[in-house]
């Protein structure tokens, strides 16, 4: 498919997403000083379940779709987070709830994670610690095989 056909179908499916992302109402997170901040990928888009009943199930998150998180991180030190369920609202995002928010990001990067500097904090699967950026890089939690591609 020629790029410019390509641009042309993904700008087309704005006119159908905006709506949802309208329909959400939008928590801004702004990181604490003592959190490292919010990291970022080259795919910072994580669209999730809230409800941990629906991981793994016949279907996944769609943009549409209620009981779902959207997280987006705009800088290091603000994100926000929009469902169709919450309130909106501006909260103060101690170390925990970045780490979390770091961890989504970095689950949901396909290649890259863009941070600061290496002094920001996650959560590692399963585990109550934060991690930091200077750890990342030899962290087996997040590593899944990766298929091989053209430009590899």
């Amino acid at each position: 498919m020629a790029r410019q056909r390509h641009i042309a179908l993904e700008l087309s499916g704005f006119d159908n997403l905006l709506p949802f992302l309208f329909g959400r109402k939008w928590t801004l997170l702004k990181a604490q000083p003592d959190t490292g901040g919010f990291i970022t990928s080259d795919h910072p888009v994580c669209l999730m379940w809230t409800d941990p009943k629906l991981h793994g199930g016949v279907y996944g998150p769609g943009f549409g779709l209620a009981k779902t998180e959207v997280l987006f991180p705009l800088t290091s030190e603000l994100a926000l987070v929009g469902s169709f369920e919450r309130e909106e609202a501006e909260l103060d995002a101690h170390i925990f709830a970045v780490a979390e928010c770091n961890a989504m990001t970095i689950w949901f990067a396909e290649r890259q994670v863009y941070a600061r500097d290496a002094t920001f904090a996650y959560l590692r699967p399963g585990s109550s610690p934060c991690a930091f950026g200077q750890d990342l890089v030899n962290d087996g939690s997040f590593v899944r095989p990766r298929p091989k591609r053209d430009d590899d």
